[in-house]
């Protein structure tokens, strides 16, 4: 049986080669990384809506400059 492919083992088990296992890994890391990533331009993306929202009240201070501080 090729390294490569998908050994099948009694019981329904799935076992991996080791390249197949990293593969697999990498892939779940780059998923992660896009998931990561999109969750932090949605939170940026409502930050600067506050910031908006906020600057229309009168006496509000900047959110973001305040962190700053």
């Amino acid at each position: 049986m090729d390294d490569r492919q998908i050994r099948r083992h009694q019981g329904g088990r799935v076992y991996l080669s080791l390249q197949q296992a990293r593969d697999a890994q990498r892939e779940l890391v780059r998923v992660h990384r896009l998931q990561l990533a999109s969750q932090v331009r949605a939170g940026l993306v409502v930050l600067e809506d506050l910031r908006q929202v906020l600057q229309l009240v009168p006496g509000t201070e900047d959110p973001v400059e305040a962190a700053g501080k």
